[in-house]
């Protein structure tokens, strides 16, 4: 019953993985046409997904607990679906736990490669960002700080195009 239900819970695990996959695509996408927008739309759905993910981690969690207990067990640390699988006689069932917890460790491999291109995007992006503007204004280069006594009587130029400070 226990590992029924831990069966369970890493398949919706899952399919929320694949449903974040397929948000990460979307900002891939959305980034490379510059669309902050949709960006911004795709994350928000993420926060969404996340939050379910951690409910569902902490049901895994209490189901493995649940499993131990059930055995006689108090376990002291977290357990992985390995080591819960040692516990589990019946083959069939061994399997489906162990064919799910693949599935889920591939899905999330597949998710993590995509959010670190698409965290490489996003440095591009702003590295771009900060270029066209230092091209525009030109760099700062005033000290936030200046000591009263050594300030100069006339106001510094900035090389850029447009005047920020105007």
């Amino acid at each position: 019953m226990f590992v029924q239900r831990l069966i369970s819970v890493l398949e919706r695990l899952d399919e929320i993985h694949e449903q974040l996959s397929g948000l990460a695509d979307r900002k891939r996408e959305a980034l490379v046409r510059n669309d902050a927008q949709e960006v911004s739309a795709a994350t928000a759905k993420e926060n969404q997904l996340i939050k379910t993910v951690e409910e569902l981690l902490a049901e895994k969690k209490e189901t493995t607990n649940a499993f131990f207990r059930s055995r006689g067990f108090q376990p002291v640390r977290e357990i992985t679906v390995t080591e819960l699988s040692r516990l589990v006689t019946d083959p069939g069932v061994k399997e489906a736990l162990l064919a799910a917890r693949d599935r889920l460790t591939a899905t999330a491999e597949k998710l993590k490669r995509k959010n670190e291109l698409n965290q490489q995007l996003l440095e591009q992006s702003l590295g771009f960002i900060n270029y066209s503007l230092d091209v525009l204004i030109g760099p700062d280069d005033e000290p936030m700080y200046h000591n009263p006594l050594n300030q100069p009587k006339a106001g510094m130029q900035r090389t850029g195009y447009f005047d920020s400070k105007a």
